[in-house]
Formats: structure tokens, C-alpha cells, sequence
């Protein structure tokens, strides 16, 4: 929970004004909003990678301002938007085993752990090769698989989809959606709004250092002057609809099933004529 949450980073300009944001367990929600907006400041404030110059952040009960980052960590996973700011090792196995090992998992578990993490992110056959041998999006997912390996009830994702191809992150917002239907909380900042419509339960855009809408994708792809004003595309899909809306399509569908079905529905509706 963020009561009132403020900060800056030269004691002048407001990077955040008085935000306040709840996110209840077992969401997805995607933060969104043009670069400079707010979006990572606002984050880095729920793991405690910054201290707010006023207001409150608790995670899972806890104040962060009190709260050992290490100790916050074991509950909150954070992956960082360049997975080199991330990774520490030389190898795959060393990477994942870094986390258990700082903080103290029993050896017992590692090898599992690291197994069904890598798996999870479809980097298993990876697991003996060198970190300089992977790909800027391979690496991405390593950052992620080693935050998994701490089973986190909080997952805090920055760009994951950074130097993936559109299958490639396509195959990210998969494993995003399992392990939010697991039963992790997952924040998520990505400028893929098409993904994170088809994804995501809830829509959060920063503008300025402070929330500028908080609700349903529904509501805000139906609300175009919104968008424009935050920098936000349409997705592909949306524009589509919204040139069918005369036709009697609903204008803020968002995924091909959505705007398949409501073209058959369209061309039912014509032929029962």
C-alpha cells in the first residue's frame, strides 16, 4: 500500500506528488506511462531501493522505510529493465545459485529450485553455459528465473520484454500470466500495452509523478483523449475497432479473440436479416 508517497531526486522537481496506490494480493496489474513519468521511481519505493521524502509504503504489512531490503527481498522479487544491472556471475548455474545462497536456502533445495526456475523460463538447456554466451533476451529471462528461485508472493517486472522478438515476448506475458495464476502479485511497467491489455487485470498510468488513471483496461482504451495524453498507443487491434464502432463493435476490444468474435457476431447479426 503507497499513502501519499512523494520524492525527488535533486530536492526540487517532484519525480513522484503525493501518489497513493493499493495493489490486493493475486494482481496483475501493468503500470504504464511515457519514459520519465514516474513509473520505475514509483517501484524501487516498494522494495526499498528508494526512501520516500514523504508519505508511507507498506509491503505485505511491513513499512519499507524500516525494513531491511534483504528481508523485503525475501517476499518481493524485483527485475530490473537491463538484466546487466542484474546478473553478478559468470555462469547460468552460478547466477542461480547466488540469491539462495545469500539468503541462506537450505543446499538441500538449490538444484530444485534452480531447475523448476530455469523451466519455468524456458532456459533449462542453458543451465551449464556461460552468461556471456546468452543473448540480451535469454539474459532477461535468467534475471527472472533468479528471482523465481526465491519463490516471491510479489513480483516487480521492468520492461521484461526489452531485446525480445514479438514471439519472445509473447512467451514472457505467458509466463508472467502462470505465475500470476500460481498466486504471486505481479507489478509489471511495459510500454506493450497490447500485451499487457490481453494480460493484465488492472491498468495504472503515471503521468507527471502522479497517477493519472487507475481502473480497467476496458475503461481506458475507451478513452482516447486519456491515451493521447500520456503518450499511450492503441494497440493495433483497438484502432481496428474503434474504425468498426459505427458497425456496432465495442471500441476498446483489444485482442484478435475479442474483435474476431464481435465480427461474427456482426455478420450473424446480418444475415439473420
Amino acid at each position: 500500500m503507497i499513502e501519499g508517497l512523494s520524492y525527488s531526486y535533486d530536492g526540487r522537481n517532484a519525480a513522484l506528488d503525493g501518489v497513493d496506490l493499493r495493489v490486493a494480493e493475486g494482481e496483475l496489474v501493468a503500470i504504464l506511462g511515457r519514459n520519465g513519468s514516474g513509473k520505475t521511481t514509483l517501484v524501487r519505493h516498494m522494495i526499498g531501493l528508494l526512501q520516500a521524502g514523504s508519505g508511507r509504503v507498506t509491503v505485505l504489512g511491513k513499512d519499507v522505510s524500516v525494513t531491511p531490503t534483504h528481508e523485503l527481498a525475501r517476499d518481493v522479487g524485483f527485475c530490473f529493465q537491463n538484466p546487466n544491472h542484474q546478473i553478478v556471475s559468470f555462469t547460468v548455474r552460478d547466477e542461480m545459485a547466488f540469491g539462495l545462497k545469500a539468503h541462506e536456502v537450505d543446499v538441500s533445495e538449490h538444484d530444485q529450485r534452480i531447475r523448476e526456475a530455469l523451466a519455468t523460463v524456458g532456459l533449462l538447456d542453458s543451465l551449464e553455459a556461460e552468461v556471456f554466451d546468452l543473448g540480451k533476451g535469454q539474459k532477461q529471462r535468467l534475471a527472472l528465473a533468479s528471482v523465481l528461485t526465491l519463490r516471491p508472493r510479489i513480483l516487480i517486472i521492468d520492461e521484461p520484454t526489452t531485446g525480445q522478438d514479438p514471439q519472445m515476448a509473447l512467451e514472457i506475458f505467458d509466463i508472467i500470466k502462470r505465475l500470476n495464476d500460481a498466486g504471486a502479485t505481479i507489478l509489471i511497467i511495459t510500454h506493450k500495452i497490447d500485451y499487457a491489455a490481453a494480460y493484465a487485470d488492472r491498468a495504472v498510468v503515471m503521468g507527471f509523478g502522479q497517477v493519472s488513471f487507475d481502473g480497467s483496461f476496458h475503461d481506458l482504451l475507451g478513452d482516447i483523449e486519456l491515451m493521447r495524453s500520456n503518450s499511450l498507443d492503441l494497440p493495433d487491434t483497438t484502432k481496428l475497432a474503434v474504425l468498426l464502432a459505427k458497425h456496432g463493435v465495442p471500441p476498446w476490444l483489444s485482442t484478435y479473440a475479442e474483435l474476431e468474435h464481435a465480427v461474427d457476431r456482426l455478420l450473424e447479426a446480418s444475415r439473420a436479416h
